[in-house]
């Protein structure tokens, strides 16, 4: 008799069981969610960092018209240049329109579809560097938004001075 109580209190009970599975449930639940709050960091990253990419190379493009014409006014025969797309400060603003990969769509008023980052380009004219050459500095800022999520746009600001003819 007392060899058949002792065979039956080995082991784990079915409640034992229970409580292990539901916590192992809940520990399990509780790393789902840690994953998926990692993947939607990263994504926020990356489109921050593409954000900032296509603002830099707008302020670079804005710079490459600076030393071109600075150039060439200090040139002996000046040649004539394009008008500057980002170094006007008469033209107001230039809106344009970026995918998500960076690479541009348009620009103008209408946004095409697939637009992901709107880059709106300001330059206002600065101080006179040289009277004699009639140069000046221009201050380029380029404000990139795009949305986080469907209620909440981000943006992200950049701003550079070049000094141009």
């Amino acid at each position: 008799m007392i060899s058949a109580f002792k065979a039956r209190q080995r082991g784990f009970t079915m409640i034992e069981m229970l409580f292990t599975a539901f916590i192992l449930a809940i520990g399990i639940l509780g790393l789902g969610a840690l994953q998926v709050m990692a993947l939607k960091t990263n994504a926020n990253g990356r489109t921050f960092e593409t954000a900032i990419a296509v603002g830099n190379r707008i302020l670079d493009a804005a710079a490459n018209e600076s030393r071109v014409s600075w150039n060439n006014m200090l040139a002996t025969t000046p040649a004539t240049l394009p008008a500057a797309v980002y170094l006007n400060p008469a033209a107001g603003t230039t809106t344009e329109y970026y995918d998500f990969a960076g690479t541009l769509l348009g620009s103008g008023a209408a946004a095409p579809a697939g637009t992901i980052f709107t880059a709106v380009t300001t330059s206002t004219a600065g101080l006179a560097v040289s009277a004699a050459q009639g140069g000046r500095t221009t201050i380029v800022r380029v404000v990139v938004s795009f949305n986080d999520a469907p209620t909440h746009v981000r943006t992200v600001t950049l701003q550079r001075s070049l000094k141009s003819a």
